[in-house]
């Protein structure tokens, strides 16, 4: 009985309300509607255009890797695109090892033709250099590190990052300690390597990688 006396009320609230609109529609008419379904379109408007914003997962990264796989083998055409989600998703769940301890969620964005790296890291595993000292003291066990770079062409075989800017918790740091900073995140020294660049080898297949309006351009070697 109570669930039935609580479904009418509702039906005649709905009704009420259908009735308040069709009286407003017939004494005021567009004076009142064109505003109410002005605001009712933006309303769905901005419903419809917000962006579903996806979460690096081992699914992805499998489902990357073998689109990466199947271009070098040739399917497609001479050029595959890959986005920042993808990436990350590569980076955290498919390249074991790659990442130093005490670094943890490594994220991939990609801007314009930037790219930037971000990572929570234990201030233990910050390298031990004179200039970090001062700076790690004030710093918390864990911090937000971020790295931003350019991609670049670094002989055959091979691309460069070249890392231009590093902050920790927001606040960038001299460009001084960037390269003890590429050393401790196993930065090795190669013939003509700027130290303020990591060297990346790039799979056999690939002739040329580089970030182009925010996603990373794949140019097959054919």
């Amino acid at each position: 009985m109570k669930g039935c006396l609580s479904g009418c009320l509702r039906k005649v609230g709905l009704a009420a309300l259908a009735i308040g609109f069709a009286y407003a529609g017939w004494k005021w008419g567009p004076a009142v509607f064109p505003r109410v379904e002005a605001w009712l379109g933006a309303e769905a408007g901005e419903l419809a255009e917000a962006p579903v914003e996806r979460e690096p997962t081992p699914a992805i990264a499998e489902a990357t890797l073998d689109r990466v796989e199947a271009f070098r083998a040739g399917t497609g055409g001479e050029r595959l695109e890959l986005d920042a989600v993808e990436l990350s998703s590569v980076l955290r769940h498919t390249l074991p090892g790659i990442i130093p301890p005490g670094i943890a969620r490594p994220t991939v964005d990609l801007d314009g033709e930037s790219v930037w790296l971000t990572a929570r890291v234990e201030t233990a595993a910050i390298p031990n250099l004179p200039a970090f000292d001062e700076i790690v003291g004030l710093l918390p066990d864990t911090v937000d590190m971020r790295l931003r770079g350019s991609v670049l062409p670094f002989g055959e075989g091979w691309a460069a990052l070249q890392v231009e800017r590093v902050e920790a918790e927001r606040i960038p740091l001299p460009s001084r300690m960037i390269p003890g900073i590429l050393q401790a995140l196993g930065r090795r020294p190669r013939e003509g390597l700027p130290e303020r660049a990591l060297a990346v080898p790039l799979p056999s297949g690939l002739e040329r990688v580089y970030v182009e309006g925010g996603r990373m351009v794949l140019l097959a070697d054919r």
